[in-house]
């Protein structure tokens, strides 16, 4: 088949389906839209082809099965990061083969694709000297170093699930005596969160260092990705589990 057929109902998925038929959140939009850009990042780098010349026939069980490896051990993600990028891939196709019979196949081929199982959905409990150890790992000197820093300290302080995390805005904080946050959990239930003073004073050179205190930066999230975007909850475990994983080789006996 014509690769334009892919792309043409790939875009009807992101503008069409998503917002207007499966009522989807803004975040999970954002989410999908960067694992594909992902995929085609995976596709230029080891195929030499661009995105806009994919077919369905490309999807086969060797290329989806290189794409996991490729994430793990090219990229350096964690599991729990793996599953959600490949997730994206399976509903698209899912959504493709029920209006094209050239994507079934590609759908078949996604579904029996071995992908890693992440049972645990939200973050594991630290004890203070995990926490320790954890917060000596990001250096504020390198990249993204100083941001990793601020999140794993209001993490462990607020408790906060990943997506209410996410979910942050510069607005929510309200630094006084103590200072609060505002967290929506589910159902929009809205919880005001005090956060000790040290906390504090990261939170304040986190929003000067990246230029978030003026009025007009008040509606940004309070954490962005790489790309300057709207984190999503498998970003923030990934980044947990990598620091996890680099303070297990000198703590075999801590992070069980």
């Amino acid at each position: 088949m014509k690769s334009r057929e892919f792309t043409h109902q790939l875009g009807e998925y992101f503008e069409i389906f998503l917002p207007d038929i499966k009522r989807a959140k803004p975040n999970t939009i954002s989410s999908y839209a960067d694992s594909f850009a992902i995929f085609f990042e995976f596709i230029y780098e080891q195929k030499k082809k661009a995105h806009t010349n994919l077919a369905y026939k490309d999807f086969t069980p060797q290329l989806l099965d290189e794409y996991v490896l490729w994430l793990r051990n090219t990229k350096g993600y964690a599991d729990s990061s793996i599953h959600p990028r490949f997730s994206a891939l399976v509903s698209f196709l899912k959504y493709a083969s029920r209006r094209n019979m050239s994507a079934l196949h590609a759908y078949s081929a996604a579904v029996g694709a071995e992908i890693p199982k992440t049972a645990r959905t939200e973050f594991p409990y630290f004890s203070l000297d995990e926490m320790k150890i954890l917060l000596k790992l990001p250096n504020p000197n390198k990249y993204l170093g100083d941001r990793d820093l601020v999140l794993l300290s209001f993490l462990y302080e607020t408790a906060a699930r990943a997506q209410e995390v996410c979910d942050v805005c510069v607005k929510d904080i309200r630094f006084g005596t103590p200072t609060k946050v505002k967290l929506t959990g589910k159902g929009g239930k809205v919880r005001e969160i005090p956060v000790a003073s040290d906390v504090a004073d990261l939170l304040r050179y986190h929003l000067k260092k990246h230029n978030l205190n003026s009025q007009e930066h008040r509606s940004e999230p309070l954490f962005s990705s790489q790309t300057n975007k709207k984190m999503t909850p498998a970003c923030i475990r990934s980044i947990v589990a990598k620091y996890v994983k680099q303070a297990k080789v000198e703590n075999s006996n801590l992070f069980e």
